[in-house]
């Protein structure tokens, strides 16, 4: 069932990107540690934001983790650098598991305010998916949207997402974005492969 599911990820990346404006691969490594054994810990991110368009820019955050039953989240601080400039950032991170509510459901959400100016850019990303049976990955739907002094980009996706081991997980989204007006911009294939570690 695994070989079907990557074959039916490769297919529809495949077919995205042939009618995508831009194509784009975030690389996330994750890890934390619980503190003597409770429930606090510490997280830490290294994310490159887009090494397809952007290979020099690098997110490095780090900061506390609290692990609830069936859920958790992490409140961090760190930088993000491009072209060896940094800009300092705050990030929130809540993540909803099918342990929280007893049904197929997974919920993950990211918040990050970055230091650009004057009032700076807020980053919110969303997902709500169905698990699917016997841990095969999951199908669901994504926001991803930036807020800033310069204008906004909304973006609403189909995305799946599907494990390739006990630490690597592959997804795929084809965006369509949309400007602070609600006019159509741009159709975005995003790949994202995230290593937790």
């Amino acid at each position: 069932m695994k070989n079907v599911l990557a074959v039916a990820l490769f297919l529809f990346a495949f077919a995205s990107t042939a009618k995508a404006d831009d194509f784009n691969t975030r690389l996330l490594v994750h890890g934390h540690k619980s503190v003597a054994k409770s429930n606090w810990g510490v997280a830490g991110w290294v994310i490159a934001p887009n090494i397809t368009s952007s290979p020099s820019t690098w997110l490095t955050i780090a900061g506390t983790r609290y692990d609830g039953k069936g859920w958790n989240t992490e409140l961090m601080a760190g930088t993000v650098v491009s072209d060896g400039t940094g800009n300092f950032l705050t990030d929130a991170r809540l993540e909803l598991t099918p342990n929280l509510w007893g049904i197929p459901v997974y919920s993950w959400h990211n918040v990050e305010w970055i230091n650009t100016g004057a009032r700076g850019t807020m980053y919110w990303y969303s997902q709500l998916d169905w698990v699917v049976p016997l841990d095969l990955g999951l199908l669901g739907v994504e926001t991803e949207n930036t807020f800033s002094a310069d204008g906004a980009d909304w973006s609403i996706a189909p995305h799946i997402a599907l494990p390739l081991g006990n630490h690597i997980t592959m997804i795929a989204a084809p965006q369509v974005h949309f400007n602070r007006d609600g006019d159509y911009t741009e159709f975005q294939f995003w790949t994202r492969l995230v290593i937790n570690l």
